[in-house]
């Protein structure tokens, strides 16, 4: 037998990705099948009569027509993220992709229970227990009251920086949900509070619960996570058995860390390495631990950190390692051994040149939940760190090898590497003019060229007169090449004027070869043109103009480079590009 439950007069399901995507599944209690549409409309089948129950219709988010811009569907996160229907305790909860609301039904009548509450950036039902319904949206919790459609709690559970990670599962009065920073947190439903945060080795997906184990998916892989009371029980028995077995070992090892029991955890994890120093598994586990009791209290357990580097010996712990002796190391004060591992670092980095893992500078690092930072980013901010408030000796130390490394950085990969990690250690502007010079000589380097001359000049305010007056001839240069006489002729001037008495490396003063300099820029046509003289006549149109611009002029604040007063940006939106244009209305 079949059974229509909606006609959609709009279009056919395969020509509407919305409702395609949806995924909308048929719910079953009592003998009743609710079947979503996603299509504006909910319907109830009676499965012993093979008839319609009744059909629920409710407002669907319609975009507004623009016939130059169509408005999308809202994308996930701005909508419910799951239209499957929720059964609970006689009533039918509805959360449709293409509605803003939460709806409640009669099971058997299909009439709402109350009115429709507004998403406010709710995302998915957790689950039902004991007459609160209990929500996961993108910051927060909530709990519900299905009786009334009232809030439950006291106040919205707030997660912090952290994000639900994937749909969690419901025990009692718990529901369990993982985040986006690494924890899996039991937040009790009935009172709105988080009783327990474990930290797990991996962001967790979606979660099933099966027997006395966790399975998570997620886009990346499949794991399967043990529950810790069953555990507990199961090591016990095993450890009675046998005192070496080193599966119960390792698993008592992790009760341990989970009990906040860490002494005791890495005495039992270095049990079990004594007894199988070969088993990767347990050499893994034990370096992990170390590491993790470092990063939560470096000074405590400083001491392992020779055993942890005897124990590494695969490039990315060691990357791990040495960024917490670094960290470490800052926290207290101890700038020799923090510069020293930063030099390890580098020397990891070109030992490893070449590898998505170490090689490359622009590697993402993990250094929060909530922040990845570039792996040249990390080591020029901890260096400038050692170097700002470090001793003198680590000062010394630092200048020797910038100045070592500079001497043998001949070419643009070498001097690119050096800026990205001596970027902001003094002394090094000589090579962003270096740098500078070897960028300009290449077509396709001019851009970097101007915009590395521009820092120098006006940022790195710190480099010596001679470096920036040699960087202001450089980007006449740079200007004149380029077709560009006006500018160029603005650098000459201001060359002339702040750094006049400088002596150029080229053989001649600032001031004498920006006059000879500008003289044979002032020879191009149209250098300094100038509003004509005499009386000016404003001619206006008589009749109105109707005329649609999709041009919108930006409000610049700062730009920076050799630009004239009067520089200013536009968005063409039909073009969709960025135009700039200089004074004279003449695009860039």
């Amino acid at each position: 037998w079949f059974q229509q439950v909606a006609h959609v007069a709009e279009q056919t399901i395969d020509l509407d990705p919305n409702r395609r995507l949806a995924g909308a599944t048929p719910s079953f209690d009592d003998g009743i099948l609710v079947c979503p549409t996603s299509a504006g409309a909910c319907v109830a089948v009676d499965l012993a009569t093979r008839s319609l129950l009744w059909g629920y219709q409710y407002p669907a988010f319609r975009a507004p027509w623009n016939r130059y811009r169509p408005t999308p569907f809202p994308p996930m996160g701005e909508r419910w993220a799951d239209g499957t229907v929720t059964l609970a305790q006689g009533t039918v909860l509805l959360t449709p992709v293409e509605s803003n609301q939460l709806h409640c039904l009669d099971l058997l009548t299909g009439k709402p229970r109350w009115e429709p509450i507004d998403r406010d950036g709710m995302l998915f039902i957790g689950g039902v227990h004991q007459g609160v319904v209990f929500l996961v949206g993108t910051d927060r919790c909530r709990g519900i009251s299905l009786e009334t459609g009232e809030p439950a709690w006291e106040a919205d559970l707030e997660l912090g920086a952290a994000r639900p990670s994937g749909r969690g599962f419901l025990t009692g009065r718990y529901y369990y949900l993982p985040t986006t920073s690494s924890e899996l947190l039991q937040i009790d439903v009935l009172e709105g509070k988080v009783v327990q945060s474990v930290k797990t080795d991996l962001v967790l997906g979606n979660l099933i619960s099966y027997r006395d184990q966790i399975i998570s998916l997620n886009v990346d892989w499949l794991a399967c996570y043990y529950q810790a009371d069953p555990l507990r029980r199961l090591v016990e028995s095993r450890l009675k058995q046998n005192p070496d077995d080193v599966w119960a070992l390792l698993r008592h090892a992790e009760l341990l860390i989970h009990d906040q029991r860490r002494d005791e955890a890495l005495e039992t994890l270095q049990r079990a390495y004594r007894l199988r120093p070969d088993d990767e598994v347990v050499r893994q586990l034990l370096v992990a631990s170390l590491m993790q009791a470092l990063e939560e209290d470096f000074g405590r357990y400083r001491k392992v950190a020779r055993e942890l580097e005897d124990l590494i010996d695969q490039p990315r712990q060691r990357l791990a390692y040495l960024r917490l002796l670094v960290d470490g190391s800052l926290e207290e004060g101890d700038w020799a051994t923090a510069w020293k591992s930063l030099e390890s670092l580098l020397a990891s980095v070109e030992s490893h040149r070449g590898s998505a893992l170490l090689g490359e500078l622009t590697v993402l690092l993990r250094v929060d939940p909530r922040y990845k930072v570039r792996f040249d980013r990390w080591l020029a901010g901890r260096i400038s760190e050692v170097y700002s408030q470090g001793d003198a000796a680590t000062r010394r130390a630092i200048d020797e090898k910038v100045a070592s490394t500079l001497k043998n950085a001949r070419d643009l990969p070498s001097l690119r590497r050096l800026l990205q990690v001596y970027g902001a250690v003094p002394g090094i502007d000589e090579a962003r003019l270096e740098m500078a010079r070897k960028l300009a000589q290449r077509e396709d380097g001019r851009t970097e060229a101007e915009l590395i001359i521009s820092d120098l000049v006006d940022v790195h305010a710190s480099a010596s007169p001679l470096l920036r007056a040699e960087a202001l001839a450089l980007q006449a240069e740079l200007m004149e090449k380029s077709g560009r006489p006006r500018e160029a002729l603005a650098a000459v001037r201001r060359l002339q004027t702040e750094f006049g008495d400088v002596r150029l490396p080229r053989g001649a003063g600032a001031a004498e070869w920006a006059r000879d300099t500008a003289a044979r820029l002032l020879k191009h046509p149209g250098v300094e043109a100038n509003w004509p003289e005499g009386k000016v006549v404003v001619d206006r149109s008589q009749g109105p103009t109707v005329s649609t611009s999709y041009i919108y002029a930006f409000r610049t604040k700062a730009i920076a480079g050799a630009t004239e007063p009067g520089t200013h940006v536009r968005y063409d939106l039909r073009m969709r590009q960025i135009q700039v244009f200089d004074p004279f209305g003449r695009i860039e």
